[in-house]
Protein backbone atom coordinates (compact mmCIF):
# COMPACT_ATOMS: atom_id res chain seq x y z
CA UNK A 1 0.00 0.00 0.00
CA UNK A 2 1.71 3.40 -1.35
CA UNK A 3 1.98 6.65 1.30
CA UNK A 4 -0.30 8.27 -1.32
CA UNK A 5 -3.18 6.28 -0.13
CA UNK A 6 -2.69 7.26 3.07
CA UNK A 7 -2.82 11.23 2.79
CA UNK A 8 -6.08 12.87 4.27
CA UNK A 9 -7.09 17.04 4.21
CA UNK A 10 -7.90 17.73 8.42
CA UNK A 11 -8.77 21.01 8.63
CA UNK A 12 -10.18 21.54 12.30
CA UNK A 13 -10.32 24.58 14.77
CA UNK A 14 -7.62 25.04 17.39
CA UNK A 15 -8.92 26.64 20.37
CA UNK A 16 -5.63 27.27 22.97
CA UNK A 17 -5.89 28.25 26.67
CA UNK A 18 -3.47 31.21 27.75
CA UNK A 19 -2.35 30.18 31.02
CA UNK A 20 -2.69 33.44 33.11
CA UNK A 21 -0.96 34.64 36.34
CA UNK A 22 -3.81 33.60 38.21
CA UNK A 23 -3.72 30.39 37.18
CA UNK A 24 -7.14 30.87 35.47
CA UNK A 25 -7.17 29.39 31.43
CA UNK A 26 -8.51 32.02 28.99
CA UNK A 27 -10.00 31.19 25.66
CA UNK A 28 -8.76 32.65 22.32
CA UNK A 29 -9.89 32.86 19.12
CA UNK A 30 -10.13 29.40 17.02
CA UNK A 31 -7.44 29.05 14.64
CA UNK A 32 -7.74 26.65 11.45
CA UNK A 33 -5.36 24.43 10.81
CA UNK A 34 -4.89 22.76 7.68
CA UNK A 35 -2.56 20.17 5.96
CA UNK A 36 -1.82 17.18 4.60
CA UNK A 37 -1.30 14.30 7.28
CA UNK A 38 0.61 11.78 7.02
CA UNK A 39 0.99 8.79 8.64
CA UNK A 40 3.79 8.54 11.35
CA UNK A 41 6.80 6.49 11.78
CA UNK A 42 5.91 4.25 14.06
CA UNK A 43 2.52 3.51 12.85
CA UNK A 44 0.10 4.53 14.70
CA UNK A 45 -2.87 6.12 12.94
CA UNK A 46 -3.54 9.53 11.84
CA UNK A 47 -6.97 9.62 13.89
CA UNK A 48 -4.79 9.70 17.34
CA UNK A 49 -2.91 12.59 16.86
CA UNK A 50 -6.21 14.35 15.10
CA UNK A 51 -8.09 13.02 18.55
CA UNK A 52 -4.85 14.43 20.99
CA UNK A 53 -5.69 17.81 19.70
CA UNK A 54 -9.26 17.30 19.81
CA UNK A 55 -9.04 16.53 23.75
CA UNK A 56 -5.90 19.38 24.04
CA UNK A 57 -9.00 21.84 23.02
CA UNK A 58 -11.85 20.35 24.89
CA UNK A 59 -9.48 20.69 28.28
CA UNK A 60 -8.67 23.84 26.82
CA UNK A 61 -4.83 23.20 28.02
CA UNK A 62 -2.20 26.03 27.18
CA UNK A 63 -0.52 23.76 24.52
CA UNK A 64 -0.51 21.30 21.74
CA UNK A 65 1.51 18.10 21.19
CA UNK A 66 2.29 17.62 17.10
CA UNK A 67 5.46 15.49 18.59
CA UNK A 68 6.52 12.79 15.67
CA UNK A 69 3.57 13.66 13.66
CA UNK A 70 4.01 14.38 9.93
CA UNK A 71 1.98 17.43 8.75
CA UNK A 72 2.74 19.13 4.71
CA UNK A 73 2.18 22.02 4.12
CA UNK A 74 -0.37 23.03 7.41
CA UNK A 75 -1.38 26.28 8.35
CA UNK A 76 -1.49 27.97 12.02
CA UNK A 77 -2.30 31.83 11.55
CA UNK A 78 -2.54 33.62 14.54
CA UNK A 79 -2.40 29.89 16.33
CA UNK A 80 -1.89 30.73 20.20
CA UNK A 81 -0.14 28.36 22.14
CA UNK A 82 1.78 28.23 25.37
CA UNK A 83 4.50 25.15 25.58
CA UNK A 84 3.97 23.42 22.36
CA UNK A 85 5.16 20.22 21.44
CA UNK A 86 6.91 19.84 18.03
CA UNK A 87 10.05 17.90 19.21
CA UNK A 88 10.92 15.55 15.80
CA UNK A 89 8.05 16.58 13.97
CA UNK A 90 8.30 16.76 10.29
CA UNK A 91 6.36 19.63 9.28
CA UNK A 92 7.98 21.83 6.27
CA UNK A 93 5.99 24.68 4.46
CA UNK A 94 3.82 25.12 7.11
CA UNK A 95 2.77 28.44 7.84
CA UNK A 96 2.49 30.13 11.51
CA UNK A 97 2.87 34.03 10.58
CA UNK A 98 1.96 36.08 13.67
CA UNK A 99 1.06 33.49 15.92
CA UNK A 100 2.12 33.37 19.28
CA UNK A 101 4.39 30.70 20.24
CA UNK A 102 6.16 31.54 23.82
CA UNK A 103 8.77 28.72 24.61
CA UNK A 104 7.64 26.23 22.41
CA UNK A 105 9.71 23.34 21.68
CA UNK A 106 11.02 22.68 17.58
CA UNK A 107 14.02 20.52 18.56
CA UNK A 108 15.32 18.48 15.82
CA UNK A 109 12.10 19.64 13.90
CA UNK A 110 11.89 19.69 9.88
CA UNK A 111 10.46 23.41 8.94
CA UNK A 112 12.07 23.56 5.49
CA UNK A 113 10.45 26.35 3.83
CA UNK A 114 8.08 27.72 6.31
CA UNK A 115 6.82 31.17 7.58
CA UNK A 116 7.18 32.27 10.92
CA UNK A 117 6.84 36.18 9.86
CA UNK A 118 5.62 37.92 12.57
CA UNK A 119 5.36 35.46 15.08
CA UNK A 120 6.10 35.24 19.00
CA UNK A 121 8.74 33.29 19.55
CA UNK A 122 10.42 34.41 22.61
CA UNK A 123 12.20 31.63 24.40
CA UNK A 124 11.46 29.01 21.43
CA UNK A 125 13.83 25.55 21.28
CA UNK A 126 14.89 25.41 17.58
CA UNK A 127 17.86 23.25 18.67
CA UNK A 128 19.58 21.48 15.58
CA UNK A 129 16.18 22.31 13.73
CA UNK A 130 16.01 21.71 9.97
CA UNK A 131 14.55 25.72 9.17
CA UNK A 132 15.87 26.16 5.92
CA UNK A 133 14.82 28.79 3.37
CA UNK A 134 12.51 29.36 6.91
CA UNK A 135 10.89 33.22 6.74
CA UNK A 136 11.13 35.16 10.03
CA UNK A 137 10.80 38.49 9.32
CA UNK A 138 9.69 40.74 12.05
CA UNK A 139 9.79 37.72 14.63
CA UNK A 140 10.19 38.08 18.29
CA UNK A 141 13.47 35.19 18.93
CA UNK A 142 14.31 37.10 21.70
CA UNK A 143 16.17 34.62 24.30
CA UNK A 144 15.60 31.43 21.99
CA UNK A 145 17.70 28.84 21.06
CA UNK A 146 18.84 28.05 17.51
CA UNK A 147 22.04 26.23 18.71
CA UNK A 148 23.59 23.98 15.76
CA UNK A 149 20.30 24.90 13.61
CA UNK A 150 20.24 24.70 9.71
CA UNK A 151 19.01 28.61 8.70
CA UNK A 152 20.81 28.28 5.31
CA UNK A 153 18.98 30.73 2.94
CA UNK A 154 16.44 31.73 5.67
CA UNK A 155 15.27 35.29 6.00
CA UNK A 156 15.69 36.98 9.67
CA UNK A 157 15.28 40.66 8.20
CA UNK A 158 13.84 42.75 11.15
CA UNK A 159 13.98 39.69 13.53
CA UNK A 160 14.40 40.37 17.21
CA UNK A 161 17.20 38.02 18.29
CA UNK A 162 18.21 39.86 21.54
CA UNK A 163 20.01 37.12 23.71
CA UNK A 164 19.63 34.31 21.37
CA UNK A 165 21.14 31.31 21.47
CA UNK A 166 22.99 30.76 17.84
CA UNK A 167 26.22 28.80 18.91
CA UNK A 168 27.59 26.76 15.70
CA UNK A 169 24.24 27.36 13.71
CA UNK A 170 24.36 27.32 10.15
CA UNK A 171 23.48 30.71 8.65
CA UNK A 172 25.07 30.31 5.09
CA UNK A 173 23.33 32.79 3.14
CA UNK A 174 21.27 33.81 5.55
CA UNK A 175 19.81 37.33 5.14
CA UNK A 176 20.00 39.39 8.75
CA UNK A 177 18.81 42.93 7.55
CA UNK A 178 17.91 45.16 10.26
CA UNK A 179 18.09 42.41 12.69
CA UNK A 180 18.62 42.89 16.19
CA UNK A 181 21.16 40.52 17.68
CA UNK A 182 22.42 42.13 20.78
CA UNK A 183 23.71 40.16 23.05
CA UNK A 184 23.25 36.86 21.05
CA UNK A 185 25.97 34.09 21.15
CA UNK A 186 26.98 33.32 17.70
CA UNK A 187 29.74 31.27 18.78
CA UNK A 188 31.00 28.55 15.79
CA UNK A 189 28.55 29.79 13.99
CA UNK A 190 28.44 29.35 10.19
CA UNK A 191 28.31 32.53 8.17
CA UNK A 192 29.63 32.26 4.76
CA UNK A 193 27.63 34.11 2.44
CA UNK A 194 25.09 36.02 4.91
CA UNK A 195 23.83 39.42 4.68
CA UNK A 196 23.96 40.98 7.87
CA UNK A 197 22.90 44.78 7.19
CA UNK A 198 22.34 47.68 9.31
CA UNK A 199 22.19 44.74 12.39
CA UNK A 200 22.53 45.78 16.32
CA UNK A 201 25.37 43.60 17.44
CA UNK A 202 25.52 45.14 20.94
CA UNK A 203 27.10 42.58 23.47
CA UNK A 204 26.94 39.86 20.83
CA UNK A 205 29.75 37.06 21.23
CA UNK A 206 31.25 36.65 17.68
CA UNK A 207 33.18 33.61 17.39
CA UNK A 208 32.21 32.65 14.03
CA UNK A 209 33.57 29.46 12.35
CA UNK A 210 33.01 30.48 9.13
CA UNK A 211 32.73 33.72 7.58
CA UNK A 212 33.93 33.68 4.22
CA UNK A 213 34.82 36.20 1.52
CA UNK A 214 31.14 36.87 0.72
CA UNK A 215 29.89 38.13 3.86
CA UNK A 216 28.57 40.78 4.52
CA UNK A 217 27.79 42.59 7.73
CA UNK A 218 27.16 46.06 8.45
CA UNK A 219 26.24 47.30 11.56
CA UNK A 220 23.79 50.20 12.56
CA UNK A 221 24.14 53.52 13.72
CA UNK A 222 23.21 53.87 17.38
Amino acid sequence: MTLSRHKMKAIFGLTIGLVLATGCARPVPRSMVSGTWLPPAQGREDSRARAAADEAIARNLPGINLSRQTVVAGTWPQAKAVLGEFTFANIPMSTFDESTLVQARFVRTDLRQSSFQSADLRWANFARAELELVRFDNANLAKATLRGANLRRAVLSGADLRGADLRGADLTGAILTGTNLGRADLTGAILTGAVLQDVNMSGAKIGARTVGEHTVITTASR
